[in-house]
């Protein structure tokens, strides 16, 4: 129960970063990891088939933000709109 403020607060905030495109590909490999724990934590009673569900839906989660941290945020983001201001490309 103490974990649950922290917890609302990160993936809120992550979630928007991730919308507005901002450190894409370091909250993605956050995210990813926190739904990996979270997976192995919460979701291990596999005799449960909605145990099973969620397991398997967090470990999707986790895949797609692995593939959102290799290919990182898309054109129209804070990162691009950051990496051309030093004249840098990502």
């Amino acid at each position: 129960m103490v974990l649950l403020a922290p917890t609302i607060v990160f993936e809120v905030g992550a979630g928007l970063a991730l919308l507005v495109g901002f450190k894409t590909r370091i909250i993605a490999l956050l995210l990813a990891g926190f739904s990996l724990v979270s997976a192995v934590i919460f979701h291990t009673d596999f005799s449960d088939q909605i145990q099973q569900i969620m397991f398997l839906k967090n470990v999707a989660m986790a895949g797609g933000f692995l593939l959102l941290a290799k290919v990182g945020a898309p054109g129209f983001s804070f990162d691009q709109f950051l990496a051309a201001r030093k004249g840098a490309y990502i």
